[in-house]
């Protein structure tokens, strides 16, 4: 009996979601003096559910319905869900090369580290000719 009672109460969950309900998906973003990090955490989601991808000044981080989903729906073609999107702009300071997720206690932690060249402005002097 308990164990039909999760598969129904995670059926809700799947159909709440695909019907315009909130994922619960949290974020946190926090910094120190070297990187910027954000941090997800999505209870009972696999972390291998979650894609991350750099392109130029964006930082995309989605996830899918889990693939048993697609059983659920019956369908033959089927189209992953997207239960989570979010897109940032990654600002001028970080090194976007050096950028890394880490699953760690029951969450993503994206770091992007800023860049370690001076920051501070070379000044110029003028010239006399």
């Amino acid at each position: 009996m308990k164990n039909e009672l999760k598969e129904y109460a995670e059926q809700i969950n799947w159909l709440n979601t695909i019907t315009g309900g909130v994922s619960m998906t949290a974020i946190q973003v926090e910094h120190d003096n070297r990187k910027l990090t954000i941090s997800l955490s999505a209870p009972g989601v696999n972390p291998e559910a979650f894609h991350i991808f750099v392109k130029e000044d964006k930082l995309t981080i989605h996830s899918f319905l889990p693939e048993t989903i697609e059983h659920f729906l019956r369908s033959e073609n089927t189209t992953p869900i997207p239960m989570f999107q979010r897109i940032f702009d990654i600002p001028a300071f970080v090194d976007s090369e050096h950028i890394e997720a880490v699953y760690d206690e029951g969450q993503i932690h994206v770091h992007l580290p800023f860049r370690t060249e001076d920051q501070t402005p070379r000044r110029i002097d003028i010239q006399f000719s």
